[in-house]
């Protein structure tokens, strides 16, 4: 784990992608640039840990993984980071296109980290994340 991690008390990640599979690439790329999630932990290739990192490379990996693999990579990284005294604020500029797994994962963010979201409208699978958001209208 790098040790640069350790000196931020508040870490912002910023998810600009409208895609859902796009947010979780993103928040994959965030949590590495930050040292919160180790390159080994989403699977990619260990040749990579000790060169500068080839982010093309690095999309195409997390790209063919699966949401579920994803995921068992950064909620651990993301419940170690908060143990160590880090917090993690999480800012989704669309949620609106989430599916059930999806929303499931989120739900799970929201126990180690601040999510800030934004939805066009709110699909009806995923009353259980809109419930634990406070809705805020312009």
């Amino acid at each position: 784990m790098s040790e640069r991690r350790w000196d931020r008390r508040f870490t912002v990640v910023y998810l600009r992608d409208h895609q859902a599979k796009g947010q979780f690439v993103a928040l994959s790329k965030r949590l590495l640039e930050a040292g919160i999630v180790e390159l080994s932990a989403l699977g990619l290739p260990k040749r990579m840990d000790s060169a500068p990192i080839d982010w093309a490379e690095c999309k195409r990996t997390v790209n063919r993984q699966g949401i579920r693999d994803i995921t068992e990579a950064i909620l651990p990284a993301i419940h170690t980071y908060e143990e160590n005294g880090g917090r993690l604020i999480i800012a989704a500029d669309d949620m609106t296109l989430l599916t059930p797994t999806q929303s499931a994962f989120w739900l799970t963010v929201f126990d180690h980290a601040q999510l800030v979201g934004c939805a066009a409208a709110k699909k009806d699978g995923n009353h259980k994340l809109w419930w634990r958001m406070k809705e805020r209208a312009n």
